[in-house]
């Protein structure tokens, strides 16, 4: 979601900033294609902190297998010891 609504945000606040100040489509623009690319850095630089947390870590809710083709290994703590 970081990496489509940063953009998108970027791009509509600068272009709206850019339209105000200067009054013009080229501004408007000029300023669109700088809130873009400012979105996207600010998205590059955010996603690899939040991918570290675990709780950011994409869960498996349902395996629409029957139980007997479904074989599951969890890690156990005591496995190191």
């Amino acid at each position: 979601m970081l990496v489509y609504m940063a953009p998108l945000a970027g791009l509509f606040v600068m272009a709206s900033i850019f339209q105000v100040l200067f009054a013009s489509d080229i501004a408007s623009l000029c300023g669109a294609l700088l809130g873009g690319v400012g979105g996207f850095l600010v998205a590059r630089g955010l996603s690899p902190r939040l991918a570290a947390r675990q709780s950011w870590q994409p869960v498996i809710l349902n395996v629409a297998l029957p139980p007997d083709l479904l074989r599951v290994d969890t890690p156990s703590s005591d496995m190191g010891q």
